[in-house]
């Protein structure tokens, strides 16, 4: 039994006596609830009993609550049961509950926090008649066991009032604390405790049944007996520490009022909380006594001291584990402090970047827009001007209303509408609104402007590309051509000079060998016919030279290197008028060596030499010119023949010439530019020029 168990048994029997001495007294109800409230004061700083019956009409009393208070309280008792409605008990934990509410008021302040009241029902008085209440300014002030005590509390009052005059018979209200003695005496030895009552000498005089659970004695036969004997019936020591311990505590009992402490009892083989406390004797008010003086409470904490034990056991670990778990949250802390830094940077860096990508946008040379049911709503001036449009003319007017889409497009030859044909990434043919055709690659995707969903667009004008890859693969095409046909020239090239080695230098010097050889075959034998021969051998020696000039002079003539272009030209036209009989060769050479650069001579001979190439096989001309002057700053060659011309694509050198490509080639490689002018039946004139070197 806990000690607030206890002072509620010891209060209850407190008021049993009260009521029962106001029966035999035949006392007046006023007194006796004085007295009833009296023994609740010692218990609860705030109480009230408030009466409404034909003797004592509106009788309240109370303690820490004030008379002016009560006096309301009693004038507003059928508010309460109204509230109450049919419960004979009500406990709130809250200032704005009905009931504590309603005694707020009655005080005009929030002053009460929380109410335990039970209603007294006596049908003589016609049923409920008053309450019994407690009130705190706690929340959490009253539990249920106090509830329950006051409805005994009622209980016993309504035995008191059962007769008007108090003439009821004793015999009925002494059955009627009996049972209530005998419910809180059941109630005690329920409890897992064992529960002694004391007199002043440490005798025993009440005790429960626990005493019989734990095989010390039974309960009938503990009365009157010595504490220390009956919980050590076998000890003789004189300083045992029981002994000791209750003589001491039960001496100064009256003025500490309360004691406990633990140990282990031997005789026991237990771990004991003691737990003593003083009972007033007597009411020096009301005038009774109480039998008990102590209670004392003895708990079996073996099973806690046991775990307390293994908790101290392993306390050590348990520190240690929150020592660490301290450490991980200071660095779990100071890294959420190091991204919550983090986070204020990134929300700075973002409002940076959509300033910045806002100024992107509008800046890009990618065209951007945004369609909501096929009208647009946004759009950058990158866009507007591929349109030919202001951004104030294209905001909320249709796409497919600006921009005609070819008639060879592939959503036209479907019938598809062009939007839908053109999502994702697509490369597309439009009508400009001028009558341009231009070429755009447009990549879509879906997005959510504005809560709804549209379509993000993204366009770049690529005609210039297009076009340029057009001309790309028809060079691609002219390159494979020309490709086979320069391997094929490459190779006859080969065999004009092997020709021409095997046919020239090779016979030459096979005859200076066999010429050698009789020379020598004449000397062992003695003739003198080998000066002679000596001579025919040096005929033939320079015979051979003279083919290593003339080849040589066909793959890179001596004289550029040695007196410049001006005199190779000279040179190279005289070796054409020999070769070419037939044709009239005319030389106008109108600069001096200086104005044209190094880097450039080779060239001028390649080129001039390829354009007698071409002449000599193709053009059946009976006269060429061959030009090379300065105009307006600038290098000009000029090879004019008056054959039979070519055909031209549009100022385009036929795929098939490898010649004339490779003249283009060597021009533009050193800087120059190269013009080819010919018609059928009118000649050919081909022209370069280059920068000129004047300073």
């Amino acid at each position: 039994m806990s000690v607030s168990e206890l002072d509620t048994t010891c209060t209850i029997e407190a008021i049993v006596k009260i009521i029962g001495r106001a029966q035999r007294m035949k006392t007046g109800t006023d007194c006796a609830m004085r007295e009833v409230a009296g023994v609740l004061k010692s218990r609860y700083p705030s109480c009230f009993i408030a009466l409404q019956t034909d003797g004592a009409s509106g009788f309240t009393v109370g303690h820490g609550i004030g008379q002016v208070i009560l006096d309301k309280l009693s004038n507003r008792l059928d508010q309460f049961f109204e509230i109450m409605e049919d419960k004979s008990s009500v406990l709130e934990h809250r200032s704005n509950a009905p009931l504590v509410s309603q005694f707020n008021t009655v005080y005009g302040t929030r002053y009460f926090e929380s109410l335990a009241v039970a209603t007294v029902a006596c049908p003589d008085y016609g049923n409920r008649i008053g309450m019994v209440g407690l009130l705190s300014r706690e929340l959490e002030g009253f539990s249920l066991d106090d509830v329950r005590f006051l409805i005994s509390v009622a209980e016993l009052i309504a035995l008191l009032l059962a007769n008007r005059s108090l003439i009821h018979s004793s015999r009925c209200c002494e059955e009627s604390i009996e049972i209530a003695k005998n419910e809180w005496e059941q109630t005690v030895d329920a409890l897992p405790q064992l529960v002694f009552l004391l007199d002043a000498n440490g005798k025993i005089t009440r005790a429960n049944r626990v005493v019989e659970d734990w095989n010390l004695s039974q309960v009938k036969r503990v009365g009157g007996r010595d504490c220390h004997a009956v919980l050590h019936p076998h000890c003789i020591e004189e300083d045992c520490e029981l002994r000791l311990r209750l003589k001491t505590e039960l001496a100064y009992l009256s003025m500490h009022r309360h004691a406990q402490w633990e140990y282990f009892d031997k005789p026991l083989s237990r771990e004991i909380r003691v737990s003593l406390r003083y009972l007033a004797t007597e009411d020096q008010l009301n005038s009774y006594r109480i039998e008990s003086c102590a209670a004392l409470v003895l708990t079996d904490i073996t099973l806690e001291r046991r775990a307390r034990d293994l908790l101290r056991s392993n306390n050590s670990d348990l520190q240690q584990k929150l020592w660490e778990t301290a450490a991980l949250l200071r660095k779990i802390n100071g890294e959420l402090e190091q991204q919550i830094a983090e986070h204020v940077k990134d929300k700075a860096a973002l409002k940076e970047s959509e300033s910045r990508y806002a100024c992107l946008v509008d800046t890009t040379l990618t065209g951007i827009y945004i369609l909501k049911d096929q009208v647009l709503v946004f759009c950058n001036r990158r866009f507007a001007e591929i349109l030919g449009c202001s951004i104030e003319q294209l905001y909320g007017v249709r796409l497919t209303d600006l921009v005609r889409f070819s008639s060879d497009s592939s959503s036209q030859a479907q019938g598809a509408d062009p939007l839908e044909e053109m999502s994702g990434a697509t490369v597309v043919k439009v009508l400009h609104p001028d009558g341009r055709t231009i070429w755009l690659n447009q990549s879509t995707a879906k997005v959510v402007h504005k809560g709804q969903s549209a379509i993000l667009g993204n366009v770049v004008d690529i005609t210039e590309l297009v076009v340029t890859q057009d001309r790309l693969e028809a060079s691609k095409t002219e390159l494979e051509a020309l490709s086979i046909k320069f391997i094929d020239v490459q190779e006859q090239e080969r065999k004009r000079v092997a020709n021409d080695l095997h046919d020239g230098i090779g016979q030459t010097l096979s005859g200076i060998k066999m010429a050698v050889e009789n020379v020598v075959r004449e000397m062992e034998r003695g003739r003198g016919t080998t000066t002679e021969k000596l001579r025919d051998l040096l005929v033939k020696v320079q015979m051979g030279i003279d083919e290593v000039r003339r080849i040589s002079m066909n793959l890179r003539p001596a004289t550029l290197d040695q007196l410049g272009i001006v005199a190779t030209i000279s040179w190279f036209c005289r070796e054409c008028a020999a070769e070419l009989p037939h044709m009239e060769i005319q030389k106008e050479v109108d600069v001096i060596e200086e104005h044209i650069g190094e880097e450039i001579k080779a060239t001028i001979f390649r080129i001039l030499q390829e354009a007698f190439n071409n002449i000599a096989k193709h053009s059946q001309a009976k006269s060429a010119t061959v030009r090379l002057y300065l105009k307006n700053k600038l290098l000009r060659l000029s090879i004019e023949d008056d054959g039979k011309g070519m055909a031209m694509n549009n100022g385009v050198t036929p795929v098939y010439s490898l010649g004339l490509v490779s003249m283009r080639e060597r021009a533009e490689c050193t800087g120059g530019t190269l013009s080819i002018f010919s018609q059928i039946g009118k000649g050919t004139k081909v022209e370069v020029t280059w920068p000129a070197n004047t300073e």
